[in-house]
């Protein structure tokens, strides 16, 4: 479609000739065809996703002892590169939780993740901030905390905010 529009900006008094494309339409001829309406297949994918949700709690424990054990190591090996490995998992379950109805381990692994992806070295402050977040995602994953884990999951953000505030301030 090669329509040509002109635009007068009322300051200058220039035109401007807008140009329109046909749209790339190569994305559309890779989806699967289906016969299902939009509230089946709707059904069907949230089906799915909550017979991953089961699995999900079982990972997210696992993932947690993982970075907890990397963060153990971060103590002694004060490396940038120990960082990224802990940003893995984080970025990982950030995704992963609101999935699966774990808002508040997307929030908690949000938070760390940003903080993180700024370090410029690792001092430790970093390294308590970042023990924090991962205690907070011990005690999510350990007592089912989904959503947004109610008054508990408060009570967590609360004490993660003052104590990163407490260790950023020293």
């Amino acid at each position: 479609m090669d329509e040509d529009v002109q635009s007068t900006n009322d300051a200058s008094q220039a035109t401007v000739k807008a140009e329109f494309f046909e749209p790339d339409l190569t994305i559309q001829s890779k989806a699967l065809e289906t016969n299902k309406d939009l509230k089946e297949a709707l059904a069907e994918a949230t089906k799915s996703v909550e017979a991953l949700g089961g699995k999900f709690e079982q990972e997210l424990v696992s993932e947690v002892a993982k970075m907890v054990l990397l963060t153990n190591e971060l103590k002694t090996n004060k490396s940038l590169d120990q960082i990224q490995r802990i940003i893995y998992f984080c970025h990982n379950l950030r995704g992963e939780g609101g999935s699966f109805g774990y808002d508040l381990i997307t929030y908690v692994c949000g938070n760390l993740y940003n903080f993180m992806k700024e370090l410029k070295e690792v001092s430790t402050i970093s390294i308590l901030v970042i023990d924090l977040h991962v205690k907070a995602l011990e005690v999510i994953a350990k007592n089912k905390l989904s959503g947004d884990g109610g008054a508990e999951g408060t009570k967590i953000i609360d004490n993660l905010h003052a104590g990163t505030d407490m260790v950023m301030k020293a």
